[in-house]
């Protein structure tokens, strides 16, 4: 008989009917701010990188920690990759990064892990402007997050984003460019549909609903269609990001991910996910990521390093609690003997869920159950 799980404390905001009843006029995200927005954030890398136009044999340098699906989207975009090292507290060597670039230049790809901004970020892309080479910042995981005071995706000139990462969407990922910097030519590869093929599910569960509750079905009709077949069951808890064997590139956002998504009010989120940061800060006993919360910062997860990874996945499952891990594989092209660095941070970086529609019970739960499955034997 398999365990009845108590409580399902969720690494991403699940889908809420009331989202779709509120009027978008309430809140405060535009989706107009974007150049083109589509079902997801490699969509908006694989399209930022045609719309480059890159001479044959310019690579385009990432960071050597990475989930594998961004280098992916460049090289299916024609693209040649090229990888920079990632420091173990997760920034970038710029030394090694401005050699490569004065040895081959080409654009760069800068992550912002877990809504944390590379704290180069400012000096990166001077050091790019200077070069006349184009900075791509990938914001997936930083949607409302700011450095220095200015929101990321504003320091360079073409940024990526991934709302389904922060909102609770079903699908959903931005494109934005400044003027200038992407050809007027290559604006047709931009054009996508206002309906993608993956909402039709969604379309076909409002048919469907009956006398069900509405939120869970669709938070696990949500969760397939982020994490694939393997998210169907409930004990299933772990969330993971890998590269697709099948890949299409251009389909657009659902229409009802455009409308919870334009209903998002950011100063709120940021409030939540930062509150809820503190609480598991204060309950926390294993070692962070980051070691502190700076200001303007909107944290996507609470990060933590851990030895026996599996084992504390399995044990939080167990539980409920819902996990999350970026980069556990390297792409295939990335040469890992060059970048050793990289394995503690594919094998030992957890991360907890702090979403802000989580309840601070929710928290405490979660909080407690790590206690227990960071207990020795």
């Amino acid at each position: 008989m398999r365990k009845q799980i108590k409580r399902l404390v969720s690494a991403f905001p699940e889908v809420d009917l009331t989202h779709v009843i509120r009027s978008p006029k309430q809140f405060a995200h535009s989706l107009s701010e974007y150049t083109r927005i589509y079902t997801a954030g490699r969509d908006a890398i694989f399209f930022a990188c045609r719309g480059l136009r890159l001479e044959a044999g310019v690579p385009v340098w990432l960071p050597s920690f990475h989930c594998g699906v961004e280098v992916q989207a460049i090289l299916d975009a024609g693209a040649v990759a090229g990888f920079y090292r990632i420091r173990p507290d997760l920034s970038v060597d710029e030394n090694d990064l401005l050699r490569k670039l004065d040895a081959q230049p080409g654009p760069v790809l800068l992550i912002h892990y877990f809504g944390f901004p590379q704290p180069g970020t400012r000096r990166i892309a001077a050091q790019c402007s200077a070069r006349k080479i184009p900075l791509i910042e990938d914001c997936a995981h930083a949607l409302f997050s700011r450095h220095e005071g200015t929101p990321l995706g504003d320091f360079a000139p073409i940024a990526i984003y991934s709302f389904r990462k922060t909102l609770p969407v079903y699908d959903g990922g931005g494109l934005r460019v400044q003027q200038g910097r992407i050809p007027a030519e290559s604006s047709r590869g931009f054009e996508c549909p206002e309906l993608s093929s993956a909402a039709d599910g969604l379309m076909r569960l409002f048919k469907d609903l009956g006398r069900r509750t509405a939120g869970p079905m669709l938070t696990r009709l949500y969760r397939r269609a982020r994490f694939g077949a393997e998210s169907r069951s409930r004990e299933q808890v772990r969330a993971n990001t890998v590269i697709p064997e099948v890949r299409s590139y251009g389909t657009g956002i659902s229409k009802l991910s455009r409308r919870i998504a334009s209903q998002a009010d950011p100063l709120k989120i940021v409030e939540s996910r930062r509150r809820n940061w503190s609480a598991l800060a204060a309950r926390v006993q294993a070692p962070k990521v980051f070691s502190c919360l700076g200001e303007g910062i909107c944290p996507l997860f609470f990060p933590i390093w851990v030895k026996n990874r599996a084992k504390v996945i399995a044990t939080l499952a167990d539980s409920g609690v819902e996990t999350f891990v970026f980069g556990e594989f390297a792409h295939p092209l990335l040469p890992l003997d060059e970048y050793p660095e990289t394995k503690r941070m594919r094998d030992d970086i957890l991360c907890l869920p702090l979403h802000q529609r989580l309840r601070p019970v929710d928290l405490r739960y979660a909080g407690a159950a790590l206690e227990r499955a960071l207990s020795p034997l």
